[in-house]
């Protein structure tokens, strides 16, 4: 999503205009009209619950992300017998963290809501989210502390031990393309099937950019932020930080570290690839992918819903490797976090393990309702399910059950997922293939 649409979204959910107003910018910029039916219907939807009490929560979303979250919102008022009612609040991805420091220093924030993995160290600094560790402890809590890999606390544990957010959006960045774009470039096998056969090389990757950059299109679009660029260090073998990854910053003198951003810097020269700073005012990398400007960005799984409903051919694949081999990738964190000001912390508390929750009796998948991996755990190979690749095709969803992050098997797994293990970063690279259902993850482990 541009910009320019974000702005215009924050705009009709503070109220600073009004439908006939966003209805008309919204087509003038292009959104579709199912997104702007849901961004409407979200925006429309809530109130109090009776007599009863309210709890308001909020996230980023992209608009096809925000009627899957009404829709939760929605089918947890209907299933939950309780007097309060919960109010999904949409917010835009820009400004979304100082729009909440905002909230929170006015006392208007919502109850609950997502925290990202860079900021939510100042929450807990300035105390304004609550700590977890009892309630997570306690018989109240549907998933325990214990259940979540330990390597996706992240920022959100301290050292001491102390947890102040659940992880909840925990999927691996990859490179995501036009398929129209490359095969207009002459590029007649795709990446991803270049990667089943072994030859997923940085070599053959510059190729593929450097004919997309002939047609007079973007090869790929790197964005600003920082994971960017470690995703390629470490995918070309290199480390960023020393002490498995506690110790100092290190991808400045790293040889294999600075090779890949000296490629980088090589390719930026040779124009087969452009900062997406760089781009035209409104325009992101995904529009870029979207419009069919670019070949390639690298994003997660929460830019899928946009791809669907744009209607482009698309597809993933890891990030490319000296051996063509997958190799390890950094995975983007955000958490639910409390808000310690909240009136309601156990019903707070209630929603936020119930998001992530999923019976022990059931293989939890990709969700179909929220478009994303919720929740992971790792106490056996059946509780976890990653399905990335291939995502135009309706089997994606049931993916394939794998190991995840494990340093051994559990007794009663049936079938052992290849997993090697890289030490700086602590990432630990893992592909599982069934046929045509391609799988790529990589999950951090602390």
């Amino acid at each position: 999503m541009s910009t320019s649409q974000q702005s215009l979204i924050e705009e009709f959910q503070t109220g600073k205009i009004g439908r006939r107003t966003f209805l008309r910018r919204a087509m003038a910029l292009g959104l579709s009209l199912s997104s702007i039916e849901a961004i409407m219907a979200a925006c429309t939807t809530g109130g109090s619950g009776g007599s009863g009490s309210s709890i308001k929560w909020s996230n980023w979303a992209n608009t096809g992300e925000i009627q899957r979250f009404r829709d939760f919102t929605n089918n947890y008022n209907k299933t939950h017998n309780t007097n309060v009612q919960y109010t999904f609040v949409p917010s835009a991805n820009a400004n979304y963290f100082t729009k909440i420091l905002t909230e929170l220093n006015g006392g208007n924030a919502p109850d609950v809501f997502y925290a990202g993995d860079g900021d939510i160290g100042k929450l807990v600094t300035n105390k304004t989210i609550i700590e977890l560790n009892a309630s997570l402890n306690s018989s109240k809590a549907k998933e325990k502390a214990s259940d979540f890999l330990p390597g996706l606390w992240g920022a959100a544990k301290t050292p001491s031990g102390k947890i102040y957010g659940v992880p909840v959006d925990c999927n691996p960045l990859l490179l995501w393309y036009n398929e129209t774009v490359l095969q207009k470039a002459g590029i007649t096998t795709m990446p991803a099937a270049v990667y089943e056969q072994g030859q997923w090389t940085r070599n053959a990757f510059q190729e593929m950019i450097s004919k997309i950059k002939a047609t007079g299109k973007y090869g790929y679009v790197l964005d600003s932020g920082s994971i960017n660029y470690w995703a390629w260090c470490t995918a070309n073998g290199g480390k960023v930080y020393d002490k498995n990854g506690y110790g100092n910053f290190i991808a400045n003198q790293d040889p294999k570290s600075v090779d890949a951003l000296n490629w980088l810097s090589n390719q930026i020269k040779q124009k087969t690839l452009v900062y997406a700073g760089s781009l035209p005012k409104g325009q992101g990398s995904d529009l870029a992918l979207l419009s069919g400007q670019t070949g390639f960005i690298a994003v997660g799984r929460w830019d899928l819903p946009e791809f669907k409903s744009a209607g482009i051919k698309y597809d993933c694949v890891p990030f490319p490797t000296p051996s063509g081999k997958i190799g390890p990738a950094p995975v983007p964190l955000a958490y639910m976090v409390i808000n310690a000001k909240t009136k309601l912390q156990d019903q707070a508390f209630d929603f936020l393990t119930t998001r992530f929750h999923r019976s022990r009796r059931h293989k939890p998948r990709a969700s179909s309702q929220m478009g994303m991996i919720l929740r992971m755990r790792a106490t056996c190979l059946t509780l976890v399910t990653l399905a990335i690749a291939s995502p135009r095709r309706k089997d994606l969803q049931l993916g394939c059950p794998m190991t995840l992050g494990l340093r051994s098997i559990p007794s009663g797994c049936k079938e052992r997922t290849s997993i090697q293990h890289c030490p700086d970063l602590s990432l630990w690279p893992i592909r599982a293939s069934r046929r045509r259902n391609r799988v790529f993850s990589s999950l951090s482990w602390m």
